[in-house]
Parts: C-alpha cells; sequence; structure tokens
C-alpha cells in the first residue's frame, strides 16, 4: 500500500494517507459490490478531486492505481468520465448587445454557469 501513495503536492488533499484510503475502499467495492460500482466510484471521485488544479497530476495518477485495482486500462473508454446530469439546450438564443445567435445549454454551458 506505500507504494500507492502519491507524492502530494503542498496545499493538495492527495495525502499518502486520503489515497491509502481511497485504495481501501476501492478494494472493498470491488470485493462488496462490483467492479462496476468501484468504476463508478473512482470515476466521478477523481473528477472531483481534479477540480483543484493543484491536484490534477497526483489525482491523474492515483486514479490510474485506482483503476489497475478493478482491472480497467486508464485509457479505456470506460474509464472516462462522463457527466450523468441531463442537458437542457435552448436553441438560437440572441445576444441582446452583439446579436450572436447560438445554442446555449443551461446545465453545461460555462458561459452560463460563470
Amino acid at each position: 500500500a506505500a507504494e500507492a501513495a502519491a507524492t502530494a503536492a503542498p496545499g493538495t488533499l492527495m495525502t499518502t494517507a486520503f489515497v491509502q484510503e481511497l485504495m481501501r475502499l476501492v478494494h472493498a467495492m470491488r470485493d462488496e459490490l462490483s467492479q462496476h460500482d468501484a468504476l463508478q466510484f473512482v470515476k466521478t471521485t477523481c473528477h472531483v478531486l481534479a477540480l483543484d488544479e493543484r491536484s490534477r497530476d497526483d489525482v491523474a495518477k492515483v486514479k490510474a492505481k485506482l483503476l489497475r485495482l478493478i482491472d480497467v486500462g486508464e485509457y479505456s473508454r470506460q474509464a472516462q468520465f462522463v457527466n450523468p446530469s441531463r442537458s437542457y439546450t435552448l436553441p438560437d438564443v440572441t445576444c441582446s448587445y452583439c446579436f450572436e445567435s447560438r445554442d446555449v445549454d443551461l446545465l453545461r454551458d460555462e458561459d452560463v454557469m460563470a
């Protein structure tokens, strides 16, 4: 388990104890639930943790190790995070300032969420 620990950059969440706990959880999920459940946990948890720019490199390393634990290739299609929320797109929304028209996804568009 010590080999699995990532060296945390200052100010990040990815401490040795945290990584070891993630590995323990994923191992238990794989054994007690299913590989699918463990995979969903890994993808979602790592996606959320990677939102912190300071942790992205460490999270990528940990994700690779967690995926190996459940026999999923790091670059396989099933290892890719897919946003589970629905999309709601308003077609042809026109800007009152510049009159540019485009489709706007109310739930995913970064301009709407800012």
